[in-house]
């Protein structure tokens, strides 16, 4: 069985700030931290209270990771995962404030629970 790397240091985003955005901007790409609060209406999708400052990192799983099912076509992924001091892990999906489509809600929670899946059963040799 191979492993998935979920820590692909080339598209991690990080912050320190109190508030900063989770953005999800162009199709193809992955999302992204950004800390210039004058994005905040434009770019934001989600947002993040930080109030201890610790450094945030943000790795993005999906247009990065691949997660495929056993048929060999490419499973729904979250957007990605928020990690902190570092063993903390928060799993993200984000959806387009502008256009809310009926079932989003079980939709997201699907994308999460197939990346947390994949992320614990195939990433532990990057955990250790």
């Amino acid at each position: 069985m191979s492993t998935v790397n979920f820590f692909v240091e080339e598209f991690k985003t990080q912050s320190d700030k109190i508030i900063f955005g989770l953005c999800d901007d162009e199709d193809n790409k992955p999302a992204y931290i950004d800390d210039n609060e004058s994005n905040k209406y434009l770019k934001w999708i989600g947002k993040v209270y930080n109030g201890s400052e610790k450094t945030v990192d943000f790795y993005p799983v999906d247009n990065c990771v691949d997660i495929r099912k056993t048929n060999g076509e490419m499973d729904e992924r979250c957007e990605g995962f928020l990690s902190y001091s570092g063993n903390n892990i928060i799993f993200t999906e984000l959806k387009d404030r502008k256009i809310i489509p009926e079932g989003w809600r079980k939709k997201a929670e699907e994308q999460i629970m197939v990346t947390m899946k994949s992320f614990f059963l195939f990433s532990s040799l990057f955990l250790g």
